[in-house]
C-alpha cells in the first residue's frame, strides 16, 4: 500500500506549497515549544496522537499560527514516551504539518487551524531503542524530518498538489504525482525510480535537467511514445530512472523541461 501525501493551498492564495523549501525550512527554523502533548491527556506520556508546535503557547488548548505537526497512530495504538529509557514507541501512521494548533476533548484529537502537508499510510510500530517511531517523532521534535524522509524514500508514494502552484518532489519509491490546479514543478532527482504524472499541462514544469545522472540539457532525454501508447516515457542512458507523462502521445517538447 502506497503512502499517501496531500498538500493543501489552506490561504488560496495560489502559491501552493514547495516541498523541498518546506522541509528545509523546518529543519532550520522550527524551535518546538516545551515538550509537545499527547492525546487523551495533553498532560500524559501516551495517546492516539501526539502533538508540538514552536508557538509560544504551552497548553495545546490555546490555539495560535505558529507552525506545528501532529503525529497519530491511526488505528494500531497509542504512541507512548518512557521515562524509563526515554524511548518512543508504539505506532504511527500519519504526520500531518500546519499552522495553528486545537485540541478537542470530544474526539480525543488534535488538529491544525491551516493544513500544509498530510501524510497518511505510514504504518510505522516498534519498541526500543532505535525503532522506527522513535526516530520519526523524536526527529520532528528536534526539527530534523531526515527519518520521515527516509521512510518517503523506503515507500511508492502517491503525491497530490493543492490548488495552487506547489514544487512536488519524487523520492525513491515507484511514485504518482498528481500536480491538480496552478503551475506545478515537478522535481526527479537522480535515483527516483520510475514515476507517474497524471496531469501534466500548459504552465507545469518538470525539474530533471542536471538532476539525473548524464543529463544536463533536454537532448539528453529520450522521449518515448511508442512502448506506452498514449503516454510519454522519459528516460535516459546515463540512469534507470523514468517518468511517465500520461496523456502525451505527442508534444511533450523542452518547453515543459528545465
Amino acid at each position: 500500500m502506497a503512502v499517501t501525501i496531500n498538500l493543501s493551498d489552506a490561504n488560496n492564495d495560489g502559491t501552493g506549497i514547495n516541498m523541498p523549501a518546506y522541509f528545509a525550512d523546518y529543519n532550520q527554523n522550527f524551535d518546538r515549544s516545551g515538550w509537545g502533548h499527547f492525546s487523551s491527556n495533553p498532560f500524559d506520556f501516551s495517546g492516539n496522537n501526539y502533538a508540538a508546535t514552536n508557538g509560544s503557547a504551552l497548553l495545546p488548548f490555546v490555539s495560535d499560527s505558529a507552525q506545528s505537526f501532529i503525529v497519530d497512530s491511526g488505528s494500531a495504538g497509542d504512541i507512548s514516551y518512557s521515562l524509563t529509557n526515554h524511548v518512543l514507541s508504539g505506532a504511527v501512521d500519519s504526520v500531518s504539518f500546519g499552522h495553528g494548533l486545537d485540541y478537542d476533548s470530544s474526539s480525543d484529537s488534535f488538529s491544525h487551524t491551516t493544513n500544509d502537508i498530510d501524510i497518511s499510510g505510514l504504518g510505522l510500530s516498534g519498541s526500543g531503542s532505535g525503532n522506527p517511531v522513535h526516530n520519526v517523532v523524536y526527529g520532528l521534535m528536534s526539527n530534523d524530518t531526515t527519518a520521515l524522509e527516509a521512510q518517503l524514500n523506503a515507500n511508492d508514494l502517491v503525491i497530490n498538489g493543492s490548488s495552487g502552484s506547489d514544487t512536488i518532489q519524487s523520492y525513491s519509491g515507484d511514485d504518482v504525482l498528481t500536480g491538480n490546479a496552478g503551475n506545478d514543478t515537478f522535481v526527479f532527482n537522480s535515483g527516483s525510480g520510475a514515476d507517474v504524472i497524471t496531469d501534466l499541462a500548459a504552465g507545469d514544469l518538470i525539474d530533471v535537467l542536471g538532476n539525473w545522472s548524464g543529463v544536463s540539457e533536454f537532448d539528453d532525454l529520450i522521449i518515448d511514445y511508442a512502448s506506452d501508447p498514449g503516454n510519454a516515457v522519459v528516460s535516459a542512458a546515463g540512469t534507470t530512472d523514468t517518468i511517465t507523462v500520461e496523456g502525451f502521445s505527442s508534444g511533450l517538447d523542452d518547453s515543459f523541461f528545465i
